[in-house]
């Protein structure tokens, strides 16, 4: 009868992870309801390029989050993707090791705040620790106000 039980547990246990779960990050080109993309410009070597935030499954207390940036130093990308949690409205915060990027939704908006090791306004790879994605220790994410993309 305990083994039914805690096979029983362990059985909710996993289905609840499963639900937790982010699943298949969308692409940019998404027409999904419920998926968000959002872009922020800037120049590298006189070149516009574009930092890309997507997101999903939003709700009153977390959302899934996918985020491309290029380095200014040498036009490397580093991408992450988490699942931050909602600390006050439109407000949701995600931390990685010694990484915390905060975003906030305003109209047709994401600023996006971050805050790493050596203080404000970017997070390197290094911040981010073993687990840094597909962010090298020379890449960085950077605060920016990221504009929703024309469909």
């Amino acid at each position: 009868m305990i083994k039914k039980i805690i096979i029983l547990l362990l059985f909710i246990l996993s289905s609840a992870q499963l639900w937790a779960d982010c699943g298949d990050n969308p692409d940019l080109d998404s027409t999904e309801k419920g998926v968000s993309v959002y872009s922020y410009a800037h120049t590298i070597n006189k070149e516009i390029v574009y930092d890309n935030l997507i997101v999903w499954k939003k709700d009153s207390k977390e959302l899934c989050f996918s985020i491309t940036t290029i380095s200014t130093k040498d036009n490397r990308e580093c991408s992450l993707d988490g699942k931050a949690t909602k600390v006050r409205k439109n407000q949701y915060t995600y931390t990685q090791n010694e990484c915390r990027i905060s975003l906030i939704f305003i109209k047709n908006k994401v600023k996006v705040n971050v805050t790493g090791s050596r203080g404000t306004n970017f997070c390197s790879g290094e911040d981010l620790g073993k687990d840094n994605g597909g962010c090298g220790m020379n890449t960085s994410i950077n605060s920016a106000i990221y504009k929703v993309r024309n469909k």
